[in-house]
């Protein structure tokens, strides 16, 4: 009798065992991935997006409330999603526009956080171009990525201006984040792009991950990388693939690169600089303080048009 008990205690024991398996199996690798990568890579009101007759406003009072004029126009993305643009024109004291800035805010803001930026800009004589990045802002889509669709998303935009013969040249691209990642990705086809200040950039769809995953305090999982970008591509439909170390490409025109200490000591940042002629790229430090980066910035730009 008590070899009997003791086998049938071995089997609940296993039954449980496997049963507490399947279920934190399904917790870890279903339920909190569906859980947590909208919120990674989703923009917060996402749902409204559903009903087909909403639309996004877009509108520009943010910047007329600080006397600023911009004209707004909205660019269709090759996958149907309106992008909400401003043009800034330089102040009428300039005789000749100097050339177009295009101005890419961070992946987890809008643009109105370039907001700094355009006036030192269009005193100098430079027309300015911001616009909410997909799923930000007033633009429509739901979710982000990685630079990818940003980039084709940025080369609609550069056509859109060359169409309405408001493309003057030279064409500088200054972005942050993720931004930066869609300039780097948009100079290797879109040529009518003289120059790139990319900011604090991914690099890799893997660094992507990584950085979101701290950003958000999302669970580190075995295997992690591989199973958010799985859901992350089954949810949002993206169609490109994960990439990582190998897949970095040299850059193909002049690139500033600025890059927080974190991204300096990343195996991502070592292969660019390995890969790149040191001639097109330079790579820069970061500064902490906002105003010496801005200063940097308007400094970098105004030696390009020169």
């Amino acid at each position: 009798m008590a070899k009997l008990m003791n086998k049938k205690t071995k089997e609940t024991v296993g039954t449980i065992t496997v049963i507490v398996a399947a279920a934190l199996f399904i917790i870890f690798y279903i339920v909190y991935p569906l859980t947590i990568i909208p919120k990674l890579t989703g923009r917060a009101n996402r749902d409204i997006f559903n009903d087909p007759k909403f639309l996004p406003t877009n509108d520009p009072s943010f910047f007329t409330q600080k006397s600023m004029r911009p004209d707004t126009f909205t660019v269709i993305s090759n996958d149907n999603i309106g992008l909400a643009a401003l043009y800034f024109s330089p102040k009428a004291s300039s005789s000749n526009i100097r050339g177009t800035i295009i101005l890419l805010h961070p992946d987890d803001t809008n643009r109105t956080a370039m907001e700094r930026y355009i006036e030192p800009l269009i005193q100098s004589g430079l027309a300015v171009v911001i616009y909410d990045q997909r799923a930000c802002g007033y633009s429509g889509g739901k979710y982000r990525s990685a630079g990818n669709y940003e980039s084709d998303d940025l080369i609609e935009v550069i056509a859109e201006l060359n169409l309405h013969e408001r493309l003057l040249r030279p064409l500088i691209i200054v972005g942050f984040g993720a931004g930066g990642d869609a300039a780097l990705y948009a100079s290797k086809s879109e040529k009518k792009i003289s120059a790139i200040a990319a900011i604090s950039p991914y690099l890799t769809t893997s660094r992507w991950i990584d950085k979101l995953k701290e950003r958000y305090g999302a669970w580190y999982i075995p295997f992690y990388r591989v199973v958010y970008f799985w859901w992350y591509q089954n949810i949002s439909g993206y169609s490109f693939d994960r990439t990582g170390v190998n897949n970095i490409t040299p850059v193909e025109i002049k690139t500033v690169l600025l890059a927080d200490s974190d991204l300096q000591n990343s195996k991502e940042l070592k292969k660019l600089m390995e890969v790149s002629s040191a001639g097109l790229l330079t790579v820069k430090a970061k500064s902490v303080n906002n105003q010496e980066l801005e200063r940097y910035i308007f400094d970098w730009i105004l030696s390009e048009i020169r």
